[in-house]
């Protein structure tokens, strides 16, 4: 299966659900391929083969999931070694992986998966305290258990505390208790790591547009592999910005960037060093540094993204 099939038949499965979708082109360039919105901010990353995902390529798709509060889904059709089977969750650099089938189940159904893959095979999440409640109801001892489904005492001690059993095991202790013994694997997850503010801007105009975000009153953070250059934040303040040299380039960038600010719904602008020709394209707001030298605090800064943006 091709990279652009996958991402279409996302697509579909996302919309059919009454998600917003936005897609991002071209592919490979960013640390994600599509965001949706349906209540919650999805952000998808697309690999035929989850394993090509690179440390920094996730690293970066979880600080964006961070600052945005989205959560982070990689979808694809196989490992290094094998197909990614339905209803199993494999996980690539704390990031869940799952399949076109998995994610639709997921967002169409709000199933959530009850099978994770690993190295060392595939398991399942006991619940430790069904499996007391069904086995004393049945006056039963975990030695008793144990030899009924053929696994140490031992065992059937650790499904009781928290541990995880292979998918015979569990369908072994399902069948012989005739309960509902295993809790889904969680795949919709926040993000929570440590993002530290920029601290020293470069002499770029991205610099400047950063230095001028900080002097009126925002923490500014970088969004690498991004349409978005940064994140402004202070308190429940969030602004994006996206900063070219060249006015060409952002008129060839202004769509991909528009959708996406109407899916994460956070006020967007953009900023070009050259002269511009319209003060928003696609209903952002387009700067010139100038612009941003004149503001006086954070309220002006929303002042002119509205003034422009009604123009």
């Amino acid at each position: 299966m091709e990279k652009e099939q996958i991402v279409s038949e996302v697509v579909d499965t996302l919309q059919e659900a009454d998600f917003e979708v936005s897609r991002v082109i071209p592919y490979g360039s960013y640390c994600f391929d599509i965001a949706a919105r349906k209540k919650l901010l999805l952000m998808l990353k697309v690999l035929v083969n989850v394993d090509s995902i690179y440390p920094a390529q996730a690293e970066q798709l979880k600080r964006l999931c961070h600052l945005i509060s989205a959560f982070p889904i990689l979808v694809g059709d196989r490992t290094r070694t094998e197909k990614i089977g339905d209803d199993v969750v494999h996980e690539r650099y704390d990031l869940p992986a799952v399949n076109i089938e998995t994610l639709r189940m997921l967002v169409q159904t709000s199933s959530m998966p009850l099978i994770f893959g690993t190295k060392g095979g595939y398991y399942v999440r006991i619940d430790g305290d069904a499996l007391r409640r069904e086995r004393e109801k049945r006056g039963l001892s975990l030695k008793q258990v144990a030899e009924k489904i053929g696994v140490s005492r031992e065992s059937v001690y650790n499904y009781e505390h928290g541990g995880n059993a292979t998918v015979e095991t569990a369908m072994a202790l399902v069948d012989e208790l005739g309960a509902d013994l295993v809790r889904p694997v969680k795949v919709l997850k926040h993000v929570t790591m440590n993002v530290p503010p920029e601290k020293t801007p470069g002499d770029t105009l991205l610099g400047a547009v950063i230095s001028e975000l900080k002097r009126i009153g925002f923490g500014v953070y970088s969004t690498p592999r991004t349409p978005f250059d940064a994140m402004a934040k202070q308190s429940s303040d969030e602004i994006l910005t996206a900063v070219f040299e060249r006015y060409a380039r952002l008129r060839q960038n202004v769509r991909v960037i528009s959708s996406l600010s109407r899916v994460v719904d956070i006020n967007t602008f953009m900023v070009s060093e050259d002269e511009t020709r319209s003060e928003k394209l696609d209903g952002v707001p387009v700067f010139r540094r100038e612009d941003l030298s004149t503001l006086e605090n954070r309220r002006d800064l929303s002042a002119m993204m509205r003034e422009k943006s009604e123009d």
